[in-house]
């Protein structure tokens, strides 16, 4: 009898062979296609037992004729299935009728005691009786003829407690298709249906050197190759599919997305988040959570980060009586947990609105890397409940009271335009007015009255898109794209005197090459057209502009003025790039922006006085000149300004008459700069008297780059100085400091004698106007032409001191080999504490720590190690409560809310402080208490599938971090094929200590199928600090994969088991740029190379991102020479199947005329390749039948050429 345990799915495809060798003359042989119908043959029996659904398949396979006391052995099985194979017993049996049921032992167990039988004979001993107990417990204890014993039927004798036979045969490494190599413990033979088993322990009935006998016998034989059966297209789609699904219920792992708080009127803490369903679907939903407020239930502390600490219960909340669950919690030190249960704040009624997204949206996806359906994001506003969000190229609303039961049905924002509308902001005074994007310009509508404004005109919409560069709130690609910034205009924070300001960027396009693209998607025509800066080539220009209006009483939006800088930033840093981050100090008299120069080595942070803006338009005036500019609390500026041409937004019935020619005319004044003296009355507006100048408050530099970050806090503002939090990589790593700087209020006053100039590369004013002139944007008449009166020209000269940081005070908060996160940081302006993410524990894991300005340097870390933290807190400035998202490699994430409790002396238990500011908090007297979970995570379903981390040290000293997928199927002794998926580029980590789940679908799919796969962070990765980052400046492509390579060898050594005959390279834009490298630059190392959307030469790609790293075209020639793949095409391997290339055609990013002008050199010089084109996919494939086919394609590329 051979008694074999298999895996059972419902849609699983099996074809096996099971062949009976015995010492007689006589052999019988099973063939069974599929064992789910069944099979009888006259002389055999074949019994197929279903266990149980998702765990088993009992084959019990009877011979008649066997003699007793003899071992079978077996020659061929192949099995194709996903799972791993677990083969239990083997005995004869002569009666031929025996049916062993193996009830409820799962595969997971067969499989863990399957490799610890390899080396330990006291666990083959247990697992036999394991066995034997089970197969008692149905059968009556007999049966089970023992190799060595005496073999009866189910009336003979008990055989011995040694196994029978334990079977191991050549191919069960090759169930999934991979042929095995080598089996270093033990030797192995092929039998043939009639050959005889030979004397003493047979080799098939060995289980890595465990014979019959129990004996352990090592070899280091090499058994012989076998060839794996290929699979067809067919069987690679189901394995696809089936991967997807088995993923999607067994690692999916979510975390929460747009986190705001909101303290409602009864002391609840309302928590809204973005996240699928917990059950199942996967459309993006808003929730929301409420945490009781502090004091109403007991609250239990995080574990302490000292093993040897007792956990302590949280006191200070104790706001109800104990009852005896929360005695015995206390006890039990942990206790119970408490589970936050989730609320569906929203009907589900968008689901039914089948609409596409417009190209604007897909942009934006695209740009911000969103793979998520549904709701992808939201507005709130905290005072009022007010939620706005954009779905189905329109935007909805919503008021949350606090305490509707049931969902909220949203209603549908009347905009009264066909474009789509996004990025909808809810105006911080009045919740009544949102602001958002439409065909390039900004609106702004009252939601209760419904009335729609348009405020802007840069765009005009009805011309080509060639002819209309002009936009307005809408940041350029590049700064989308390398920049992380998708914001284009700021609603003032607050305001005293009515009047509602938003300042934004207009950005005007009309340098930057345009490029079509052949497309099925666009509307009415067959291509797209893109605005796209390569390498040396224009960038967009951009201006910061104001734009204000009033509220009527009827809520009709009246009096609109748009207002320039009256110096513009090119006049006054005509070094000036891109402006890459906006937003308003807390008091709302500043803009402050940080300004970067193009070889992105020069940044400074700059405040813009309200008052510093100059009217060019208004809807209230027509008559053209410049009217005054205030000087209150929030610069309101006066009405009676400038108006260029007629009022648009005068009657809103007449708007689209003037339109046009308004339009117009902002084309013609979109280049110039402040306004001139004229007939009409113009006057510099600029008195320095009255009107504060722009003022740089400090400067960074960098010998490689300047890496823009989110950290800025304002911490104190007055009229003479200016405090904030700032982050800095002057030590070689990001940290934070604390960073006083003057200010001047009429911008004449020199630099104060204490006071010092940090990191600037200029530490004298400006440069005269003309040159500031030449390197401004746009154009600018004569100095000797009519009218032409150079205002700018005495404010020059009186500001040229505020040009300059003056550094009053400079104090290092953090320090160390370790790097502070480029996010945002909490500041508790009460207690002084500064809260932020970090990596000193280890460059794989993201922890929160604690510093006091009053105490630099002195941190604290309040998260546990091991695992990897995100934090989101309740309030910027009121640190009080706080969302952890933690999870490792091996455990999937959970979500807890933690409050922050202090002690008595210092603030209440709300942590709101009463009275004068209290002393600064020392951090040790700061207390976590555990609010409850909102998901409780735990180790993934299929541990033995997670990834290991390993760090080797490469010869150049450095310590370099590597993550590796075992093959689903391992086996100890066995070579397995290696598919190196490599990204290697800067601004990425790709190994960390976290649990990516589904972004790990291809990895795991690839493990499933017999292929061990490797990522590795070379030189050049993030978080490592600037020299290990700065590695590749000015050298990409040429350096980064003898760091891949060299780690690949090293662990080939360690490990084992990874096969250096046969490893692919696979990536995808800067991976597929370098997997095209691997193949020019190492072909014998790797026999095959995947590139999915490379990039072929840097000069067709971006100019943010080149020339950060690259320099410029005409300072690196030789740099980007040697990093153009095109360079190299007499390099590719003239053998075939080699190389596939995969791009979609629209992709905006990475265009396809990469690829093509890769293909089209590969034919002249008459190389082979393969090319998988997707005609409808950007640069990321986000149609499911896209990236299915992808995944097959990669599937069956690797099978039939690795």
């Amino acid at each position: 009898m051979v008694v074999v345990v298999v895996p059972y799915r419902a849609y699983s495809q099996w074809s096996f062979t099971f062949a009976i060798g015995q010492r007689t003359s006589k052999c019988d042989q099973i063939s069974v296609c599929n064992p789910l119908l069944g099979a009888r043959r006259r002389g055999e029996q074949l019994i197929v037992k279903r266990v149980k659904p998702e765990s088993a398949l009992l084959v019990c396979v009877s011979a008649r004729n066997a003699p007793p006391n003899r071992v079978f052995s077996t020659g061929t099985w192949k099995i194709s299935h996903r799972d791993r194979i677990g083969i239990v017993s083997a005995a004869d049996n002569d009666h031929g009728n025996g049916r062993y049921k193996l009830g409820e032992l799962y595969l997971g167990h067969l499989v863990g005691v399957l490799f610890a039988l390899l080396v330990n004979l006291e666990e083959a001993a247990r697992f036999w009786s394991k066995i034997r107990r089970k197969m008692d417990g149905t059968s009556g204890g007999g049966g089970e003829g023992g190799g060595g014993g005496g073999g009866t039927g189910s009336s003979g004798p008990a055989s011995s407690s040694a196994p029978a036979c334990l079977m191991v045969t050549d191919d069960v490494a090759s169930y999934l298709g991979t042929p095995t190599t080598a089996y270093p413990h033990y030797s192995s033979s092929r039998h043939t249906p009639g050959s005889r088993t030979p004397a003493g322990p047979s080799p098939a009935g060995l289980m890595n050197g465990i014979t019959s006998a129990g004996r352990w016998e090592p070899s280091g034989a090499v058994a012989p190759s076998m060839v794996p059966r290929k699979k067809s297209w067919s069987e690679l789609k189901c394995i696809v599919n089936e991967t997807r699904r088995q993923m999607a219920t067994t690692m999916a792992a979510s975390f929460p997305m747009s986190v705001n708080f909101r303290t409602l009127s009864d002391g609840r803490t309302r928590v809204y988040f973005l996240s699928p369903p917990p059950a199942n679907g996967w459309d993006t939903i808003l929730f929301y959570a409420d945490v009781p407020p502090a004091g109403a239930k007991r609250s239990q502390l995080l574990p302490a980060l000292d093993a040897n600490e007792e956990l302590e219960a949280d006191g200070d909340s104790d706001g109800i009586d104990e009852d005896e669950d929360a005695e015995g919690e206390r006890r039990s030190g942990a206790g119970r947990k408490r589970h936050l249960p989730w609320h569906q704040l929203l009907e589900s009624v968008l689901g039914h609105l089948s609409t596409s997204n417009s190209r604007e949206v897909q942009l934006m996806l695209e740009r911000k890397r969103l793979s998520i359906w549904g709701i992808t994001s939201y507005e709130l506003h905290k005072a009022s409940g007010k939620i706005v969000f954009p779905a189905c190229n329109t935007l909805y609303q919503c008021l949350d009271t606090g305490y509707e039961e049931n969902p909220l049905f949203p209603s549908e924002l009347r905009i009264l335009q066909r474009a789509a509308a996004i990025d909808p902001q809810i105006c911080p005074q009045n919740s009544d007015l949102v602001a958002f994007v439409c065909n390039g310009d900004i609106w702004v509508v009252h939601t209760h009255s419904g009335h729609s404004e348009r405020l802007t005109y840069a765009h005009d919409g009805r011309r080509s898109f060639a002819e209309d560069p002009l936009t307005a709130g809408v940041p350029s690609y590049v700064m989308q794209e390398e920049f992380s910034r998708y914001q284009g205009f700021w609603w003032q924070p607050e305001s005293h005197d009515e009047v509602y300001r938003i300042v934004y960027e207009e950005v005007d396009e009309s340098d930057v090459s345009l490029y079509t693209f052949p497309s099925s998607q666009s509307a009415g025509r067959d291509y797209e057209e893109y605005r796209f800066p390569r390498a040396g080539t224009p960038n967009a220009k951009s201006k910061l502009k104001l734009v204000q209006f009033r509220l009527s009483e009827n809520l009709r939006i009246t009096d609109v003025c748009i207002k320039e800088l009256q110096c513009p930033l090119t006049f006054a840093f005509p070094w000036l790039e891109y402006i890459v981050r906006v937003g308003w100090t807390p008091d709302s008299r500043y803009v402050w922006a940080q300004l970067l120069d193009r070889p992105q080595q020069r940044l400074e942070l700059v405040l813009l006085p309200v008052d510093n803006f100059c009217e060019i338009y208004s809807s209230s005036s027509s008559s053209p000149n410049c009217g005054t500019t205030a000087t209150g609390g929030n610069g309101a500026g006066s009405q009676g300004a400038a108006s260029y041409g007629s009022s648009p937004g005068q009657q809103p019935q007449h708007q689209h008459q003037h339109h046009h020619h308004h339009g117009q005319q902002q084309q013609q004044q979109h280049h110039s700069h402040p306004p001139r003296k004229s007939s009409s009355g113009w006057r510099s507006p600029l008195d320095k008297s009255t009107t504060r100048p722009l003022q740089v408050i400090y400067t960074e530099t960098s010998s490689s780059w300047v890496n823009v970050h989110d950290v800025l806090q304002f911490v104190e503002l007055s009229e003479q100085e200016v405090t904030f939090l700032w982050a800095s990589e002057e030590s070689g790593f990001r940290h934070l400091y604390l960073v006083t700087s003057s200010l001047s209020p009429n911008g004449c006053s020199s630099s104060s004698s204490n006071s010092t100039n940090h990191h600037s590369t200029n530490s004298h004013p400006t440069a005269h106007p003309k040159q500031q002139r030449e390197g401004a944007h746009g154009t600018e008449a004569s100095s000797g032409g009519a009218g032409a009166t150079d205002h700018s020209l005495p404010s020059m000269a009186c500001i040229g001191s505020t040009l300059v940081a003056r550094i009053v005070q400079k104090v290092t908060l953090t320090a160390g080999d370790w790097e502070v996160l480029g996010r945002n940081v909490w500041y508790d302006r009460a207690r002084q504490l500064v809260y932020f993410m970090g990596l000193r524990e280890t460059p794989l894991e993201k922890h929160l720590y604690v510093v006091s300005l009053a105490q630099p340097n002195q941190l604290r870390l309040l998260t546990m190690p091991g695992y990897s933290f995100t934090v989101e807190f309740n309030d910027v400035s009121d640190c009080t409560l706080f969302l952890q998202t933690y999870c490792n490699i091996s455990t999937l994430p959970s979500w807890e809310l933690v409050r922050i409790a202090h002690d008595s002396n210092t603030a209440n238990g709300n942590g709101c402080s009463h009275g004068p500011t209290p002393p600064p908090t020392p951090i040790d007297a700061l207390r976590l208490c555990s609010v409850g979970y909102l998901t409780e995570g735990g180790p993934s379903e299929n541990t033995q599938y997670n990834p290991s981390i390993h760090s080797p040290q490469i010869s150049s000293g450095d310590v370099l971090y590597a993550m590796v997928f075992k093959p689903h199927n391992f086996m100890l002794g066995v070579k397995y094929p290696t598919v190196l998926n490599v990204y290697g580029g800067p601004e990425v980590q790709t190994v960390s200590n976290t649990f990516k789940g589904m972004r790990q679908l291809r990895m795991h799919m690839l493990a499933s199928q017999g292929y061990c796969v490797i990522c590795v962070d070379s030189r050049g990765s993030r978080h490592r600090g600037v020299e290990f980052e700065s590695y590749i400046r000015c050298r990409m492509g040429t350096v980064e994969l003898s760091d891949q390579v060299e780690v690949l060898r090293i662990l080939a050594d360690q490990l084992g088991y990874i096969d250096m005959d046969r490893v692919a390279i696979h990536g995808w834009s800067y991976g597929g740029y370098l997997s095209l490298m691997g193949l020019v630059q190492y072909p014998e190392i790797f026999k095959v190379s995947i590139a999915g959307a490379p990039v072929t030469s840097w000069e067709y790609y971006d100019t943010g991102y080149t020339e950060r790293y690259m320099d410029l075209p005409d300072s690196n020639r030789s740099g980007y020479a040697a990093g153009s793949v095109l360079n190299y095409i007499q390099k590719f391997p003239d053998e075939d199947n080699r190389l596939l290339i995969i791009h979609g055609l629209i992709d905006e990013n990475v265009h396809f005329h990469h690829t093509s002008q890769l293909v089209s050199r590969l034919v002249r010089a008459n190389k082979p390749y393969q090319l998988q084109v997707y005609p409808n996919e950007r640069h990321s494939l986000r149609n499911l039948e896209a990236s299915k086919h992808y995944e097959t394609k990669l599937l069956s590329f690797l099978q039939n050429h690795l």
